[in-house]
């Protein structure tokens, strides 16, 4: 299945194939991630009915990765330069 992306002012900036790649299993709800060959991430959403593609920002898209678990993704060349955001994160002691 094909989605328009939508930006920030609701106009179409392009055009992906639906996913799941941030899914966390049984839920109704369906997450994926992927990147416009512009550079821009662009988070998918679904409840089984409704389906929306919209572009966010390079953090968001790096927090959408780990809050799913998928943190292998960040092996995948599309999402290999996210690895930057590590550095800021903070860590134990």
């Amino acid at each position: 299945m094909k989605l328009y992306v939508h930006d920030d002012f609701g106009r179409i900036v392009g055009i992906v194939s639906y996913n799941e790649n941030l899914d966390h299993g049984n839920s109704p709800y369906h997450r994926g991630i992927t990147r416009l060959r512009s550079g821009e991430y662009v988070l998918i959403d679904s409840d089984g009915v409704e389906y929306k593609a919209y572009t966010v920002s390079d953090c968001r898209a790096f927090q959408a990765i780990l809050e799913a678990g998928c943190e292998d993704l960040l092996d995948d060349p599309k999402f290999a330069d996210l690895k930057r955001f590590w550095d800021n994160l903070a860590t134990e002691l």
